[in-house]
């Protein structure tokens, strides 16, 4: 039973993903879409840690600093999200800016 209740959220995820422009989607969806980034960045991008906030920041700043992890030369010291912000479509890394930006 577990293995049915991962593969329909897989499922669901990669639908999300790969539905097209975040733009054309709604605000619930992008906020299902930065649910990972709670992990490193918790919830709602409010760090408690050394991990950087993403939340109240510019989204010009959001965008540009994941469309640089996402180059092929990203920022110096990036650890894990050059890997990470390949996986987003450009709509997509401004969408999350914009949802990042707009948290208190």
């Amino acid at each position: 039973m577990d293995r049915k209740i991962f593969a329909t959220a897989t499922a669901a995820f990669l639908f999300l993903v790969s539905s097209g422009p975040l733009s054309a989607q709604s605000a619930a969806d992008t906020a299902v879409l930065a649910g990972p980034c709670a992990n490193c960045h918790g919830t709602n991008g409010k760090s408690n840690g050394k991990i950087p906030t993403l939340a109240g920041r510019p989204a010009t700043a959001l965008a540009a600093v994941m469309k640089a992890f996402k180059s092929e030369t990203p920022t110096p010291a990036t650890t894990i999200m050059n890997r990470i912000a390949k996986g987003y479509t450009d709509e997509q890394i401004e969408a999350l800016a914009k949802y990042f930006a707009e948290q208190k």
